[in-house]
């Protein structure tokens, strides 16, 4: 459901309502929801994701925020906004859905519910993409973190022209060692909206020598490393 309308005449119960609505009501709706959304990302933006139980609450906090500057509206502007919670909150009861879904209600649910809400009302759109690609680092991130030295290369395909699907997006990740042979460094990118994001971190292997400093020596030591954990 799109807020969008065809009408030109201003006569219809859409363009009705939002011509009500017009500043501050419309000013003020649209704020409400970007600053729902630069709080979303800055909090993953420092690493510090929301628990479910945090989610939850703040998602409470959005319904209620919500229901007060769309009150009034016709119905098809409260279906639009209910839509983006179903199947995970009752926007009217305001409480978690029945079901498996609300019960693990994470962060990347309440990404979804502000991107629809965004889409619905056609306005910060480069807000949600910014949350979307930080979440989507922190899964790089998390990814490298769980996967063995030796299993880098098939799960994470390194160097794969294609590279590997998470979140949605099709992420490309490479390893390198350091300038200084003290460390690897993990470098990827994606896509967001046909905007490119870069990303990279440090790695550290306890079972690599990373104390041999002779080039060609050092590559040897790390094919063997790599070979040591098969």
């Amino acid at each position: 459901i799109s807020v969008a309308c065809a009408c030109v005449s201003g006569q219809c119960v859409l363009c009705a309502w939002f011509m009500e609505l017009q500043p501050p009501g419309l000013a003020q709706l649209q704020e409400y929801l970007r600053d729902a959304a630069q709080h979303v990302q800055k909090r993953l933006s420092q690493n510090d994701s929301p628990t479910p139980l945090q989610v939850q609450a703040f998602v409470k906090s959005l319904v209620k925020g919500l229901s007060r500057l769309i009150d009034g509206a016709p119905q098809q502007i409260l279906a639009g906004v209910q839509s983006a919670f179903r199947g995970f909150w009752d926007f009217e009861s305001n409480a978690a859905s029945p079901g498996a879904a609300s019960a693990v209600m994470g962060v990347q649910h309440l990404v979804y519910i502000l991107q629809k809400l965004e889409n619905t009302f056609l306005r910060g759109q480069q807000v949600m993409e910014a949350v979307q690609a930080e979440l989507t680092h922190q899964a790089i991130r998390k990814k490298i973190a769980q996967v063995a030295f030796h299993d880098h290369s098939r799960v994470l395909q390194l160097g794969n022209k294609g590279g590997m699907e998470l979140l949605g997006a099709e992420v490309r990740i490479s390893r390198r060692l350091a300038g200084d042979r003290s460390h690897h460094v993990f470098h990827w990118k994606f896509n967001l909206g046909g905007q490119q994001f870069f990303g990279s971190a440090p790695y550290w292997d306890d079972r690599f020598d990373y104390a041999v400093q002779d080039g060609r020596q050092f590559q040897q030591v790390e094919c063997r490393a790599h070979e040591s954990h098969a």
